[in-house]
């Protein structure tokens, strides 16, 4: 069970806020773009090590952009194909896995970016890391083992 978590945390540090189709509605502030004030600030970065941070930064926003435009084109494609008598689930299901292929190239290329970086890093950057996503994989825990009643709808 921890191996999987592990993962999850990895994923979510390399390209923070996975690009999907319906990650978070739009115009919520986004709790990754905040971690990557806190993380930049504790890892004292040299000149080259920032110029990569700005880039995977920059992707970061990019792909968090791109996710809000996409769910605010799914919402009206969901919106409309719900107003039908009888709604067609399998055009819906098509077009969430068209979404999630784009937004998943989005994915990679950021990834990408922060891969870059974490190859720069020393070993007390590295470990500067590490304690982050340990920290940040001890919230995801209180979340899940805490729900607020927010998540706790009629069908749930």
């Amino acid at each position: 069970m921890k191996i999987p978590r592990l993962w999850v945390a990895i994923g979510a540090s390399l390209a923070i806020g996975t690009v999907t189709v319906f990650a978070q509605p739009a115009g919520t502030p986004s709790a990754g773009l905040a971690m990557l004030v806190q993380i930049e600030g504790a890892l004292n970065l040299s000149a080259p090590q920032k110029a990569q941070f700005d880039i995977a930064a920059a992707a970061t926003r990019q792909a968090f952009e791109a996710t809000r435009t996409r769910h605010e084109q799914a919402t009206a494609v969901v919106e409309a194909e719900m107003a039908r008598s009888r709604p067609d689930f399998s055009a819906l299901a098509s077009y969430q896995d068209a979404q999630v292929d784009a937004g998943r190239a989005v994915h990679d290329a950021t990834r990408a970016e922060w891969l870059k970086l974490y190859a720069m890093l020393d070993d007390a950057q590295a470990s500067v890391v590490k304690a982050f996503l340990q920290e940040h994989m001890m919230r995801i825990d209180l979340i899940r083992d805490n729900p607020g009643p927010a998540s706790k709808g009629k069908w749930g």
